[in-house]
């Protein structure tokens, strides 16, 4: 070893494999992402009757909740039809997402996309389509890996790919893995004259085995980042 930093790096590498592959079998989407995005709609005071839209919502769990919290007026777009329990709480139309959303203009208070844009092949399609299905003023949530963490940039530098972006080959319930690595200051650039970013939050993040809550925040630290984002 060069140096016992790069030791150091070496070491955190290889513990960051170790639980890469412990939990590689573990729920896509874990349950404490939908307990700040649900808590972000509770701050916001959004209306029971607001027209909401998940688009691709896996297990239809995210849906499920906002059901419980009496949410009315709930929508889900989706390929995979399979979920019935889910079709009685919200209108469910299914069609590919890498096509344009069979949708009209201007239709949705808010736009849920949770854990799917690192999967699109053409995700910036996909962003330009929620922004059109949205209302003027209405708030689209995005949740997504962080690649800012600081194992993601020691990976980056030593293997020269990202954190959570080394599985793209393993497809997911037949999407391709995580293809398309999100970084927030470049989308506030590239969608300037369209979304107006009002916050950005990090996941907490669990204390394997022990199932100890890290009280604290960082983007160098949590797996997932959340945007909620205005449109303009």
């Amino acid at each position: 070893f060069d140096s016992p930093l790069h030791f150091a790096c070496i070491l955190i590498l290889i513990f960051n494999n170790f639980m890469y592959h412990l939990t590689e079998f573990a729920p896509h989407t874990h349950p404490w992402l939908h307990e700040i995005i649900l808590g972000m709609l509770a701050a916001s005071k959004l209306d029971k009757n607001a027209k909401i839209l998940d688009v691709r919502c896996g297990s239809g769990n995210f849906l499920n909740e906002l059901h419980k919290l009496s949410y009315k007026n709930l929508h889900w777009v989706d390929w995979f039809a399979d979920h019935d329990a889910i079709t009685k709480v919200c209108t469910f139309h299914r069609q590919l997402l890498d096509v344009p959303l069979e949708y009209e203009d201007k239709m949705f208070d808010v736009l849920l996309n949770i854990d799917v844009i690192e999967h699109m092949e053409h995700p910036n399609r996909l962003l330009n389509e929620m922004h059109r299905a949205l209302k003027d003023g209405g708030t689209l949530i995005l949740s997504t890996p962080n690649v800012l963490t600081l194992m993601s940039r020691l990976i980056f530098l030593f293997e020269g790919n990202l954190f959570q972006f080394r599985d793209a080959d393993i497809p997911f319930n037949g999407w391709p893995g995580h293809i398309a690595p999100f970084f927030p200051k470049l989308f506030k650039e590239i969608y300037k004259e369209k979304f107006q970013i009002e916050s950005i939050a990090y996941s907490d993040w669990i204390v394997p085995f022990f199932g100890w809550k890290v009280p604290f925040r960082s983007k160098l630290f949590w797996n997932s980042v959340i945007l909620v984002l205005k449109k303009k």
